[in-house]
């Protein structure tokens, strides 16, 4: 039985080269996307936990209001 031939070390290296970057460029779009989710997962928070009873919603209002300002 034959091994597999190796790639020539420039491709190799080229191959890993490309890897690391494919690899760099994937964790970097996925660290905005958790911020996202954090953001989201406050914004939750705050609404949910802001005084409201029925007609007299100003609290949860406000917050509405300032997270669309901002």
């Amino acid at each position: 039985m034959r091994s597999q031939p190796s790639l020539p070390m420039g491709k190799a290296a080229r191959s890993r080269v490309v890897a690391g970057a494919l690899f760099v460029a994937a964790s970097s779009l996925a660290a905005p996307a958790s911020a996202q989710l954090d953001a989201t997962e406050d914004l939750m928070r705050r609404l949910t936990e802001a005084p409201g009873p029925p007609a007299f919603e100003e609290e949860v209002r406000r917050i509405v209001t300032d997270e669309m300002e901002a």
